[in-house]
């Protein structure tokens, strides 16, 4: 191994022997350049230089910094530059060019000494530790690109990209450690952010009046579980999916930003813990089945410009969803639709169970295709649901083992509402209207209605108990009657039902085999005729 410095000798070609010595401005004269096993220095006795023609290597780069020895002249890169070891930029000196300098090194330290470098980088290293001792802000790409199957530790300090950032390998390529990677943008152009190996940095997003994009492999090709902290940039193509892994974390903050980065969140395996410092506004939310779970933290809102689709997302956050896109998968936390150009279709998998503390669904504004699917939104558990959807229409809805739904606005379904096996209480400031009450498993079981709340059925009832273990309508304040009310064509299959003060004088009469009546108006027992009566009682 040798010692090189770059001489002044008029001519700048690094890939001429004669201008490299063995000291600083002479020293032994060399015959040939550098070699991969050699140390470089630019000081105050080095000229410009330029690399150009074959590519250029050495061990480290050193350009000197200090006041006496400092390096003030122009390197400029035009074939690749290949550095096994450490890279020393001096702040005085300006490295230019449009070919790729590359770190490739077990063990390296970068410094920048505050130097702007305007060349592409790329750093590699197959299970190597690279140490920034300050900040380096690349104008130009940079790319961190772990060897096969390897990981790449980058600690200290921040990369600064004001063009492209990409992470290059796959799913089994891991980039991890202290060090922090931030997107800027320079001029008017598009910065891009590829991801498509396993990154554990922190990355942020300051692009000023800037594009940034975002591309990556796919889902459930590349990983991310750093924190994403978005400042400033305008949104540009976001064309990939940001993937968790089961077992880690998330952390999201937008920084007060109320712009949507359209990228898509896709549960990849297991449970990742996802925390928001901030009201979030990205894509969508996937997984690929109900085992694949985000579990949010920090109580924030996720707006997402997209749906939700397979998977599970719980936790203490409330999903709004203000675009277009597929309602599905497991909600179990709050939710909203607020998408007033929008079109919202609501998937045959969606389903919730609501946690401890209860779960809220409201409706504000769009378009709810519930009908494209024709299947029921399933609810499952004893912890409450509380609906405020006026303005939207439910297919059908479930309600599986459930004790309590909260209704603060007219619930609307043009289906069926079905119970399970389970007393429940309606409450709440409204009713519903509904095409079918189907009490599935009516024996022994209660159906409280709010007291001098109105609820319809445009299509029927369905339920049959037994005469030792009838099943029970009843109004939640004796002797304050619920509302409940038959009307247009319908269907009535009830048996051994009883009510308590319950009022149907406003429509068709409810006939249930062997009812028993208290308190309640228009309801009758059929048990001398037919047991099914059609048309509510008109025959």
């Amino acid at each position: 191994m040798a010692t090189y410095y770059f001489l002044n000798t008029g001519n700048t070609a690094w890939n001429t022997g004669s201008n490299w010595g063995s000291a600083s401005g002479g020293g032994t004269p060399y015959s040939v350049p550098p070699t991969a096993a050699d140390d470089v220095i630019f000081d105050n006795n080095s000229g410009n230089c330029t690399l150009s023609g074959t590519a250029g290597v050495c061990k480290t780069f050193n350009a000197q910094v200090s006041l006496l020895t400092r390096y003030t002249g122009t390197f400029t890169v035009s074939t690749t530059l290949a550095i096994s070891g450490n890279f020393t930029l001096s702040a005085a000196m300006t490295y230019t060019g449009s070919s790729v300098t590359t770190v490739n090194a077990a063990t390296a330290t970068l410094t920048s000494n505050g130097d702007i470098m305007s060349a592409p980088l790329t750093i590699t290293s197959n299970s190597g530790t690279i140490t920034l001792a300050d900040d380096w802000t690349i104008n130009g790409n940079i790319i961190i690109a772990p060897g096969a199957g390897g990981t790449v530790t980058i600690n200290s300090n921040n990369i600064i990209a004001q063009r492209n950032l990409t992470f290059s390998g796959n799913q089994t390529t891991t980039v991890q450690g202290s060090a922090g990677f931030k997107l800027t943008g320079v001029g008017t152009g598009t910065s891009t952010w590829t991801l498509l190996s396993y990154l554990k940095n922190n990355v942020t997003i300051d692009c000023g009046s800037n594009t940034i994009a975002f591309t990556g492999s796919g889902q459930g090709s590349n990983f991310f579980t750093g924190t994403l902290s978005y400042v400033s940039g305008v949104a540009g193509a976001f064309s990939s999916f940001l993937n968790t892994l089961g077992g880690n974390s998330l952390t999201l903050n937008w920084n007060g930003n109320t712009t949507y980065l359209p990228f898509s969140i896709y549960y990849n395996s297991g449970t990742t813990t996802i925390t928001l410092s901030s009201n979030v506004y990205i894509g969508s939310l996937s997984g690929g089945g109900v085992g694949n779970i985000g579990t949010f933290v920090g109580g924030y809102n996720l707006y997402l410009n997209g749906g939700h689709t397979l998977g599970l997302t719980n936790g203490a956050v409330t999903l709004i969803f203000t675009g277009t896109g597929t309602i599905g998968g497991s909600i179990a936390t709050s939710f909203t639709i607020n998408s007033p150009s929008g079109t919202l279709t609501l998937a045959s998998t969606l389903a919730s169970t609501p946690p401890s503390g209860g779960m809220t669904v409201t409706y504000t504004a769009g378009i709810v295709d519930s009908s494209t699917n024709s299947n029921a939104y399933t609810i499952t558990g004893s912890n409450p649901i509380t609906f405020s959807t006026n303005g939207m229409t439910w297919y059908s809805i479930n309600l599986i083992s459930m004790t309590s739904v909260v209704i603060n606005s007219l619930l609307r379904i043009s289906n069926n509402l079905t119970n399970g096996a389970t007393s429940i209480a309606f409450s709440g400031t409204a009713g519903w209207t509904v095409g079918t009450f189907v009490l599935s498993n009516p024996t022994g079981i209660t159906f409280t209605l709010a007291a001098s709340t109105t609820y319809t059925l445009t299509a029927g009832a369905t339920g049959t108990a037994t005469a030792a273990s009838p099943g029970l309508i009843r109004s939640s304040s004796t002797p304050t009657r619920a509302v409940l009310t038959l009307t247009g064509t319908t269907t009535m299959d009830l048996g051994y039902i009883n009510v308590t003060d319950i009022d149907s004088s406003a429509g068709q009469t409810f006939w249930s085999y062997g009812v028993v009546s208290s308190n309640s108006t228009n309801w009758l027992d059929y048990s001398n005729y037919p047991f099914n009566v059609s048309g509510g009682g008109v025959f």
